[in-house]
């Protein structure tokens, strides 16, 4: 199963929070090879960093991941075009663009947030 992580899944991960279940953590343990990283939420925690809402820098988080054996994600056109496309009423940019992720790459979603439960299949959590 592939696995595509939302951005609070990631920071979840990297800062080893128990907030992260231990079940999901031994899932992403087993397999990193099916664990992906949108470059989207680069961005997404970048901004973060760079108001002083989260520590570090996404240079160093790109190259944990990375390090950890996680796939990176590539933005497609057919991902712009199915985010631009979703019946969902649901605002927020890079969350549509991880929801057309997850359909159009066929992966479960790593996330909390319940709002992706009306438009996409599979959310893991």
């Amino acid at each position: 199963m592939k696995l595509l992580l939302d951005s609070h899944a990631i920071w979840l991960w990297l800062t080893d929070s128990p907030k992260l279940p231990t079940a999901m953590k031994r899932m992403l343990i087993e397999n990193p090879a099916a664990v992906h990283i949108s470059i989207v939420s680069y961005y997404e925690i970048g901004l973060k960093q760079q108001r002083g809402r989260l520590p570090g820098h996404p240079l160093e988080m790109r190259e944990a991941l990375d390090a950890d054996g996680f796939t990176e994600l590539d933005v497609t056109a057919m991902h712009m075009v199915t985010a631009s496309q979703l019946d969902w009423s649901h605002r927020d940019p890079w969350d549509r663009i991880l929801a057309a992720q997850t359909i159009v790459e066929g992966c479960a979603l790593v996330s909390t947030d319940k709002a992706f439960d009306a438009i996409v299949n599979d959310r893991l959590w």
